[in-house]
This record gives C-alpha cells, structure tokens and sequence, in this order.
C-alpha cells in the first residue's frame, strides 16, 4: 500500500474509532443505564429488588415465552419471582456495563443522559457500579430458578 493511502487509511480508522466511542458514551451507555436503574436501582438503599438473606430476588416479573400451553400446562403458571427472561437480562446488562467499565474506566463519569455531556449530569445520576459489581460477580443477584429433577426451570 502506498505511504498516502496507508497514512489516508490511518486518518480514517482513528476517526472512526473516534466516533464509535462517541456512540457508545452518549448513545449505547445511556440506554443500557436506563435499563439496568429501571430495574435494579441505582444504589442497593434504593434497589427495585427485593433482598431474601444475602440474595436479591426480582419480583412482578414474567418469562414470556412460557404462558402455561402444553406441555407446560401442569406447571404452576404463576412464577412472578426471578423469571428466566428477567434474570437473563439483568445478568447480560450488568456484565456489560461491568465488561465496558473494566476496558474504559472514563465510562464511569460519562452523563447518563445521551443530551447532556455534563459530568455533573452523571454524578447526579449517582449509580453503585460497585453494587452492580457485587450482584453479578459477588453472587447476590438469584441465580436462574431450577428443580431438583429436570433441572433447568421453563417458567
């Protein structure tokens, strides 16, 4: 490749780069907060969950893909605590916001609002990444519900 071209190519890649981390700061980061505080809360003395011992469980919550149909229908079909979707969601969502932390420690001042590029927006927003932390990788968010028999619980 020729040095104009290479030096052309290298202008470009670090302008893209520039812009892709723009989008993950003032677009993707926003939304996955928003998410993740609507549910869990931003700290653990204002947590949505509801703590049983050492462990938070999330309730009102339905898996949708199961609504009690064959061969599901002899199940109790009133699960409404640590639902497989819900739970599955919440552990993608903290391992991501945790995995983006980890490779861009800035995130963690980064605004929670994808319109305002104030950082006192973000520390207004005020949220544990530390809870968040102990959830997913201390073992206090519930694990997925299971059975003693078939394992794996479908509801």
């Amino acid at each position: 490749m020729p040095k104009q071209a290479r030096d052309k190519h290298r202008e470009n890649s670090t302008t893209d780069r520039a812009v892709a981390q723009d989008e993950i700061t003032h677009t993707l980061w926003p939304q996955l907060i928003a998410e993740l505080t609507s549910t869990l809360g931003e700290t653990e003395n204002a947590t949505k969950l509801t703590q049983i011992g050492d462990t938070y469980h999330v309730v009102g919550c339905k898996s949708p893909e199961y609504n009690c149909y064959p061969p599901f229908s002899s199940r109790m079909c009133s699960t409404n605590q640590d639902c497989n979707y819900e739970i599955s969601q919440l552990r993608w969502g903290l391992s991501t916001i945790l995995s983006m932390l980890d490779t861009n420690p800035a995130l963690a001042h980064a605004p929670c609002s994808g319109n305002d590029t104030t950082t006192a927006n973000a520390l207004a927003c005020a949220v544990d990444f530390g809870w968040w932390r102990k959830l997913l990788l201390g073992g206090a968010l519930a694990w997925y519900p299971f059975d003693s028999v078939p394992g794996f619980r479908l509801d």
